[in-house]
């Protein structure tokens, strides 16, 4: 990845996070648009940008941006590199404090998922998700349950598989002693998932 690609980008992104004119909106985003989303380079960089910033408000706008262009250019990335991209967000969105940030990374995740789940890929994220909604640290168990909800919009049907384990886990999130957003969260996934529950098989899981 050409690190002035990077640079030029970042410069681009927090002109635009700081922008109190239209004039310097309308021109970061017309470079940006031309010069740099044309290209699938600009996935890579973005992730980068959204997990290596110090500013939050560009790594925000940051994971914003990658989550549009993903369905675009995914396909494009290599193995490898999808691959350690793959890692890189998983870590990332564990380690984000700010919350802002930590969602935009998270609809990157569902982004991702969409197009990789279906294609068999990304077999350990389920898993890693399950874990943060074990974890003892709130923020993580926020991350885990925010991601599932998220996917139960971006990869419904992949979701129903897992229904009965996730219904046992959300079972105890609801009632999360700590975090008012896991409890919240976790009751608004509970719904997508009675929008998958046949009638007949509720009492399956009661």
């Amino acid at each position: 990845m050409d690190p002035q690609f990077v640079s030029g980008l970042e410069h681009y992104l927090q002109k635009l996070a700081s922008a109190s004119d239209t004039e310097t909106i309308q021109t970061a985003t017309k470079v940006l648009s031309e010069q740099y989303y044309a290209r699938a380079e600009c996935i890579p960089a973005l992730l980068t940008i959204s997990t290596e910033s110090q500013e939050w408000q560009v790594r925000q706008l940051a994971a914003v941006e990658l989550r549009k262009r993903i369905p675009k250019y995914w396909e494009e990335i290599d193995d490898g590199l999808q691959q350690r991209m793959r890692e890189t967000i998983l870590k990332a969105i564990v380690d984000e404090t700010n919350d802002l940030t930590r969602h935009g990374l998270a609809r990157v995740i569902s982004s991702i998922a969409r197009s990789d789940v279906p294609n068999q890929k990304w077999g350990d994220l389920i898993q890693f998700l399950y874990k943060c909604c074990q974890s003892p640290t709130a923020a993580h168990r926020e991350i885990g349950v925010y991601v599932l909800d998220s996917l139960f919009e971006s990869i419904p049907d992949m979701m129903s598989a897992h229904m009965q384990h996730l219904f046992e886990l959300f079972s105890a999130l609801v009632s999360d002693p700590e975090s008012l957003v896991v409890q919240v969260t976790t009751v608004e996934a509970l719904g997508k998932i009675a929008d998958f529950i046949e009638p007949e098989d509720r009492s399956a899981i009661s």
